[in-house]
């Protein structure tokens, strides 16, 4: 391969963290045992790689960029537990990765692209039954998107769907010095507990997720509005059912909590079969 591979790729938003105390750090916030089997996204230069490795039965690197996947490899010595998988985390199979090695739940860890944190967070959540927890570094605003509580500005549909399946921590800022190249941005480290239950049972999960992001669709609007313009219901019936959530024509999305939306969503599809 050509000397040009060494650098950072701007196509997959590399930018390889390179101070110990912060590998350390994430490490701990892993809260790992020695027969856990955790998936690393991005491994890149290995920085957390081998600290990660120290502390489980089996860590599956995952790594998109051709020339890494190989280096990394050719750092593996003897009976590493590391296993570099070369492809894109995005099309990664947790459940048959639990299952080759025999684990009911998987631990998932990564400074992943922020150029695709919001896909990779979904897709992770649609493996919560997998992932028992994600430790992830992300942007610090979708840090703060992920931990805002109802009311705040950054409330939105992210921060609805992750609490109504999990919970989430921030748990450290991170200082652009300590990446190479440096992004233009601060750094998060969340901690994401999936939960196999929501906080109230959901009767149509598909209907409820639609509901929250169409809810949010127009921010500036009341949340009235919103469900009227994307559902065919009676306008009365619907600021009755808001009233009996404790909610009123003049709400917002951003005030409306997860359990709340959940019993929303409840109501409108029994509204519909009327």
């Amino acid at each position: 391969m050509s000397k040009a591979f060494w650098y950072p790729r701007k196509k997959w938003g590399q930018s390889f963290l390179h101070d110990p105390n912060i590998v350390r750090k994430i490490v701990d916030w892993c809260d790992l045992n020695s027969d856990e089997v955790v998936v690393e996204i991005g491994p890149g230069r290995g920085a957390l790689t081998f600290s990660l490795a120290e502390r489980v039965r089996k860590l599956i690197a995952v790594e998109i960029d051709p020339y890494l996947a190989q280096t990394l490899r050719e750092k593996i010595r003897g009976s590493s537990p590391v296993e570099v998988v070369e492809g894109d985390i995005l099309s990664f199979d947790f459940t048959s990765c639990a299952r080759n090695w025999g684990a009911e739940k998987i631990k998932v860890v990564g400074n992943i692209p922020y150029s695709i944190s919001g896909p990779i967070l979904f897709y992770l959540l649609a493996a919560r039954n997998i992932v028992s927890t994600a430790v992830l570094m992300v942007q610090k605003e979708v840090a703060e998107r992920l931990t805002a509580k109802p009311g705040n500005r950054e409330y939105g549909f992210l921060t609805v769907m992750f609490s109504t399946y999990g919970r989430v921590v921030k748990a450290f800022t991170v200082a652009a010095n300590c990446f190479y190249p440096r992004p233009r941005v601060t750094s998060a480290v969340v901690r994401i507990d999936f939960s196999p239950h929501p906080p109230w049972p959901i009767i149509d999960e598909e209907h409820f997720q639609r509901l929250v992001k169409r809810a949010f669709a127009h921010k500036r609007k009341t949340l009235l509005n919103n469900l009227l313009m994307n559902y065919s219901y009676d306008a009365s019936k619907v600021s009755d059912l808001l009233r009996e959530l404790g909610l009123n024509t003049r709400s917002r999305a951003e005030v409306v909590n997860p359990v709340q939306f959940i019993q929303l969503s409840n109501a409108l599809i029994s509204l519909r079969k009327e």
